[in-house]
């Protein structure tokens, strides 16, 4: 394993691997220089190598605009609307409503999640943050519903 040094997290590695290290830092300290310039070279490495195996034409395209797309895909991904109403700590999150400190262990939710609606359910933008956080529970159970479908008529 490795310790971060941002955030003194210790992350799993065997055998000397670099990738959960390396979606550590991306997913959680894109955000310092450091780490923005070792994402985007490792981007930089994945554009030049095509997925055929071949060089990309990079020509005619500048570096500070491949830099930005890259840090823009990289940023696409919205954050969950809970992070509005909590700060991310070590080890959890804090209430930004009632300064509680919630246990969530590598950026999970669903703790969040369950004190904003169990302790906040009052405020009008956590009944909204509710509906919204159902209706996307309901779209997964039923998409996984539909794959399994599929997937017995094709076994069938």
């Amino acid at each position: 394993g490795a310790k971060c040094k941002f955030c003194s997290q210790l992350v799993k590695s065997s055998l000397g691997s670099s990738t959960n290290v390396f979606g550590h830092l991306f997913a959680k300290h894109l955000d310092e220089p450091e780490v923005k310039l070792l994402y985007i070279e490792k981007r930089r490495a994945n554009l030049k190598l095509g997925k055929s195996g071949q060089d990309m034409d990079l020509d005619g395209i500048g570096d500070e605009d491949i830099d930005q797309q890259i840090l823009y895909q990289r940023s696409k991904k919205d954050p969950s609307p809970v992070w509005k109403f909590a700060d991310r700590i070590l080890n959890g999150a804090k209430c930004k409503l009632c300064s509680k400190l919630v246990k969530s262990s590598h950026g999970s939710t669903t703790n969040v999640f369950g004190h904003l609606f169990a302790k906040h359910l009052d405020q009008p933008e956590v009944k909204l943050l509710k509906i919204e956080h159902t209706k996307r529970r309901e779209n997964v159970i039923l998409k996984k519903l539909t794959n399994k479908k599929k997937d017995t008529t094709v076994l069938s």
